[in-house]
């Protein structure tokens, strides 16, 4: 009777371990109708001679089926390099004047940071795009050595496909 019951137990125990990494999986899987990209690496270097730096962008969604108004998100992200001094803000402002801001007031302490804004609001097409303005610049008195970092963008938006819509994200950054 003993080893039926370890079989049973070790049945049991097998059997949760499935059902708890079938739920896992499901619960933190995408929703299979978002689409979502990021962009390439972009350097910038800051310093006395050139303090700030502006950058313009579009980012454009085409999807085989309709975006869902109010489900896009463009993000900016910064990444300080190791040796960087100085401090820096970051905003970025959407075509529609939605912006966020960040101050990294010590690069040494805050090598990274990310900014976020909702994209593509009233588009219910399948192809949008939005605009972006984004602005860098060093907020140190003294403007000593060189600020280097890399940025990049991340989209992601959903489509009224109910089944996955299949689409892309592009980004021309200038």
């Amino acid at each position: 009777m003993v080893p039926d019951m370890k079989d049973m137990l070790r049945k049991t125990l097998i059997g949760g371990l499935f059902t708890v990494g079938v739920v896992g999986s499901v619960a933190t899987g995408e929703p299979a109708a978002d689409i979502s990209n990021v962009s390439d690496e972009i350097r910038v270097a800051l310093d006395a001679s050139a303090p700030d730096a502006q950058f313009d962008a579009f980012v454009t969604v085409n999807a085989d089926s309709a975006v869902s108004s109010g489900t896009g998100q463009i993000g900016l992200t910064l990444t300080i390099d190791s040796e960087a001094s100085g401090s820096l803000t970051a905003t970025m402002t959407s075509s529609n004047g939605d912006s966020q801001t960040i101050d990294i007031v010590d690069t040494q302490a805050q090598g990274s940071a990310r900014i976020a804004l909702d994209a593509f609001s009233g588009c219910a097409a399948t192809s949008c795009e939005d605009g972006l303005a984004i602005d860098f610049a060093r907020t140190d008195s003294d403007l000593e050595g060189t600020l280097g970092f890399t940025f990049s963008l991340d989209a992601l938006v959903s489509t009224e496909s109910e089944t996955g819509g299949d689409g892309s994200i592009t980004f021309e950054i200038n």
